[in-house]
């Protein structure tokens, strides 16, 4: 029987347990609202909580803690917090003689002591509310972590089920250990960390960063702002095609508006898109060409507001074939002729395509002109050397690609024109009579290291414990891999560093998958949560680390550097068959580059995997953002993934792999620990419930799919969850497997477990009996009449039925 059952049921005989009952449920929602991670010049920090619940309550006893252990205990003096109402705690030091405990105004202003000034440190902390002094894992009510590693008290958050595992800080750009990679909300002065506007429940991934005039103390937070992702401001698209957009995922998003447009105050709108559900946007190209365009999105929420415009970012885009270009050499139709009163050439009729002797003896000269041209952009190219042979004579073309060889007299020449990282084209031409034009187009040097491209996503049936979906509504299974075009969604960035460390390890003759590589970077410990690295992220060290390991080589076979490669050195590179990593700068993104080509003088480099679809694009290398790059030996050997990545022996939905490095279970048994709940089923039991339950409540440190009794109250998880399908379903009967103070079923009155003849003869004992009589059972009072009637026995028959129909008894 359920100790909080029967406290809610004793209601009708003691109003005290009542007021129990009420008072815990209200204290649970008092929660942080809102925390100042960099505040102004000047300014102290500040904490803000707020009692998102219908009641008043007390927080006498409570006490707020960041890392580092400097303790505000709240004062007793401190009235009942009023449903709606803030309270503020000021880390200035002024002493309690500061405080304003009126709710007057629906805030109290509370004051640290003397001393106790601006604890939070500046490149990540955390905030901790307990509601007792003792401040452990049953104590914690609220945990908020940002920057760098919490330790202790994400530990007690993390047990409480209110924090998730492993991934325990909340990343804010430039500060701490926060990563430098994905789309992360940026930090600056007058930062604050917040719950947007009231969310029914409070995730990892509710909170936003808000900038320097968004801070609000005392008051509900707005609509949180949209941060942006792909295409990053100043990117280069040569070779045209489509362009996704994307942008961070907001949990209190009813839907998003995009706008593409054609100058920077987007008043010339290109593109409108409105009401979008994912955060992402497919621009179908070809898009006019060449233009510098501008792209933002706004949020409606779900509190009915709409965020503000993001900051239009530009990005360069032309509609280049790189693939297909024509070939070089000289146009050598265009003909000598006279000019005309219009100034157009038209043939000399007195004078022979090639000349007389007279003439290329000595007679009248003329001007051999034209344009040099790129192939592939048909734009003009400067600095290329023309020459005619015999002579020779030479001119350099002008910044619009213009030669012009005067004092050329009749006669057959041969034509060149040469440029450096162009190599030379060759042809003859005649000068007859006339000025003759003759135009040209050269193509630049290119070379490729061929890199099959890879979109950055979940690629196999492994677990993921971290917000993947449990039905696969949107091609987002928590048990297989996610197909097609990369999901964007807050869930499952910062996949990038896998997805270029498998591209270049499939170069080498690997194959490796992107999952494997995650759990080799963050996973190989006892929680198998965050082993996906979702929404994760690596630092530059990690992914060498992992570059290291899938190319099977050292630190120096990687070649790791802070330094952009100048564009030699990337040919180079190609050249010698080392297709390259390349992180850019925040918002930061891991692609591979495989190929290069001098296109208008400047190296083109294509990109693998530009928007995490895969997409192979070929954009400026010299000027493209830039954090880090990778550079492998050639020659290295990639790595395989094991068979057991796509192995289940025991057909219970858990790879080989799993069982062996994540779960505690048997790779040949679908019911590890024998309490007739599959394995896999008791793993979805704890992953889709909300809130997470305290799978370790008994404290025995062993997992629920290797535990016969999760909760330790000396029942069989099997006999608690009858039907045995992961569901917590009290209706039916059922106890919660992870509460040791639900134990059984309703219907178990003997108190062995399970709901069966022994239980119907006990049920015919008390059957007819009221409250004093000796036959009286509290248990069997199902309707809390106070008599045991038919009606009792009918709502226990049903416990019977769905025990036995379920356990085959």
């Amino acid at each position: 029987m359920s100790l909080r059952s029967v406290m809610c049921r004793t209601t009708y005989v003691s109003a005290g347990v009542l007021t129990l009952c009420l008072s815990l449920i209200a204290n649970a929602n008092v929660r942080i609202n809102e925390v100042t991670i960099l505040p102004d010049v000047g300014s102290t920090h500040w904490v803000e909580l707020y009692n998102a619940g219908e009641d008043p309550v007390s927080l006498d006893g409570y006490v707020l803690t960041d890392e580092d252990g400097n303790d505000y205990e709240f004062p007793a003096s401190l009235p009942d917090v009023p449903a709606g109402a803030f309270v503020v705690v000021n880390f200035d030091g002024l002493g309690d003689g500061a405080d304003d405990e009126d709710f007057g105004d629906n805030l109290a202003e509370l004051h640290t002591p003397v001393g106790v000034i601006d604890p939070i440190d500046a490149d990540g902390d955390q905030v901790s509310l307990y509601n007792n002094i003792a401040m452990t894992s049953a104590d914690i009510t609220d945990f908020i972590s940002w920057g760098v590693d919490p330790g202790t008290d994400a530990d007690n958050a993390v047990a409480a089920g209110i924090w998730p595992g492993l991934t325990v800080t909340f990343e804010v750009a430039g500060l701490g250990a926060g990563s430098p990679f994905g789309p992360l909300p940026t930090a600056s002065t007058d930062s604050t960390l917040g719950v947007p506007l009231d969310p029914e429940i409070v995730t990892r991934d509710t909170w936003a960063v808000y900038p320097s005039a968004g801070a609000s103390p005392g008051a509900l937070n707005p609509a949180a702002p949209i941060v942006t992702y792909l295409p990053g401001e100043g990117t280069e698209f040569w070779s045209g095609g489509d362009i996704l957009f994307s942008w961070v995922e907001r949990s209190d998003a009813v839907h998003y508006d995009f706008q593409l447009c054609d100058d920077p105050d987007c008043i010339s709108v290109v593109i409108d898109a409105p009401t979008l559900i994912d955060p992402s946007y497919l621009a179908i190209g070809p898009l006019a060409a060449p233009v510098d365009y501008y792209w933002r999105v706004r949020a409606e929420t779900t509190g009915g507001q709409t965020t503000d415009w993001t900051v239009p970012a530009m990005f360069f885009y032309d509609n280049l074939d790189f693939d297909n270009p024509p070939d070089p050499g000289f146009d050598l139709a265009l003909r000598g002729g006279v000019n005309n009163a219009n100034g157009l050439q038209q043939p000399d009729p007195n004078v022979g395509n090639r000349g007389d002797a007279q003439q290329a003896r000595g007679g009248p000269t003329f001007t051999v002109s034209g344009t040099m041209s790129d192939v592939v952009s048909n734009r003009g190219l400067s600095g290329v050397t023309v020459t005619l042979t015999p002579g020779p004579l030479t001119d350099t073309t002008d910044a619009a690609g213009n030669f012009s060889i005067a004092n050329v007299a009749n006669g057959d020449y041969a034509i060149s024109a040469s440029l450096t990282n162009y190599g030379t084209v060759n042809g003859n031409t005649t000068v007859a009579g006339a000025n003759k034009i003759v135009n040209g187009k050269l193509r630049g040097n290119r070379g490729q290291a061929a890199v099959a491209p890879l979109a950055a996503r979940k690629d196999t049936q492994l677990l993921c414990l971290d917000g993947c979906e449990q039905n696969n509504t949107n091609n987002r299974a928590w048990d297989n891999n996610h197909n097609g075009l990369a999901n964007w969604w807050q869930h499952e960035r910062m996949y990038c560093p896998y997805a270029a460390t498998a591209m270049l390890n499939a170069y080498y003759g690997g194959s490796i998958t992107m999952d494997h590589l995650a759990w080799r970077a963050v996973g190989q410990d006892a929680n198998p949560a965050g082993d996906l690295d979702h929404n994760g992220g690596l630092q530059e060290a990690q992914i060498t680390a992992i570059m290291q390991w899938a190319l099977q080589t050292n630190a120096a076979g990687v070649n790791f550097s802070a330094t952009r490669p100048t564009d030699p050195a990337l040919v180079a590179f190609i050249n010698a068959n080392r297709p390259i990593g390349y992180c850019s700068a925040v918002p930061a993104h891991i692609m591979v580059v495989d190929a290069y080509a001098y296109v208008d003088r400047v190296v083109i480099g294509r990109f693998n995997n530009t928007d995490n679809n895969g997409a192979q694009t070929w954009r400026r290398f010299g000027n493209h953002s830039f954090r880090a790059v990778w550079a492998p030996n050639a020659g290295l050997t990639g790595r395989a993934s094991p068979a057991a990545i796509t192995t289940d022996s025991d057909g219970d939905g858990i790879m080989d792999f799993d069982e062996a490095n994540r779960f505690p279970t048997a790779a040949d048994n679908n019911d590890s620990d024998t309490d007739d709940i599959r394995d896999k089923v008791e793993i979805v039991s704890y992953t889709f419930r909300n809130p997470m339950p305290n799978i370790n409540i008994d404290g025995d440190n062993t997992r629920p799919e290797a535990d016969q009794d999760s909760d330790g109250d000396g029942c069989d998880d099997g006999d608690e969850d009858s039907d045995h399908d992961g569901m917590y379903e009290p209706d039916d009967g059922e106890s919660d497997v992870y509460d040791p103070t639900e134990v059984g079923s309703p219907g178990d009155l003997d108190g062995d477990c399970d709901v069966d003849a022994d239980d119907y003869l006990i049920f015919l004992l008390t059957m007819g009996s009221g409250f004093g009589d000796p036959e009286y059972m509290v248990e069997a009072d199902y309707d809390f009449d106070l008599a045991i009637t038919l009606l009792d026995y009918q709502i226990w028959y049903g416990f019977f039925i769905h025990y036995s129909t379920n356990n085959n008894n």
